[in-house]
């Protein structure tokens, strides 16, 4: 069975720059990497929109968006889509801060070849789906931590130290509010059933004047 195909969003405003990453790509025969070429921020946004991205392989310096400013807006239109920065040798800097910001990796113009480039890109595309699974998993343990243990007999409340609060004194700690008391028809029935049915009778009779 082949390997699935890389489909890579170049966005680089120099033909030459993207004719030499074609040519890198062409020579190597690793895994099939499918390029589709942009020149500006704005037509790369718009390919985004269309979806089907594996990977965005980002030039810095754009026509129409300069340095930090070109990863910021690709990467916040398309969080989900690994990014690998383009950078001269006098743009490290910037290169390093996309990847503290989010960018999977960056390569120096000139200084790649075809291997190297493919393995860059299949690394970052792992790194990507790993970094999405911990995030699911983090907001796994969120929503898990908001759950309440609760007495299904006394309806008392859990706390993180194991000791059991009333739940009246654990709404009125977390809210504020206090709570007045009362009881439900139900259960009213269940607890004085010889008197249940007067004593409603009279409290919706009240109601209904």
């Amino acid at each position: 069975m082949e390997p699935k195909k890389i489909r890579v969003l170049l966005v680089e405003d120099d033909r030459g720059d993207a004719f030499y990453v074609e040519e890198m790509f062409s020579q190597q025969k690793e895994r099939p990497i499918e390029i589709i070429w942009m020149q500006t921020v704005a037509s790369a946004l718009g390919r985004l929109a269309q979806g089907d991205i594996d990977l965005i392989l980002l030039d810095l310096s754009l026509p129409d968006s300069p340095g930090y400013k070109t990863f910021q807006s690709v990467h916040s239109y398309a969080p989900g889509v690994p990014i690998v920065v383009l950078t001269g040798l006098n743009d490290s800097e910037t290169a390093l801060r996309t990847v503290s910001e989010g960018a999977q990796d960056y390569v120096v113009k000139g200084d790649f070849d075809g291997r190297l480039l493919s393995r860059t890109i299949s690394f970052a595309i792992e790194r990507q789906k790993l970094l999405i699974k911990l995030k699911e998993a983090h907001t796994q343990i969120n929503e898990l931590a908001k759950l309440i243990p609760i007495c299904c007999n006394c309806k008392k409340i859990r706390q993180d130290s194991g000791y059991w609060q009333a739940i009246e004194s654990y709404i009125t700690e977390q809210s504020g509010a206090m709570v007045s008391h009362g009881i439900c028809p139900d259960c009213m029935r269940s607890l004085y059933p010889e008197v249940a049915d007067e004593i409603l009778g009279k409290l919706n009779g009240k109601k209904e004047k």
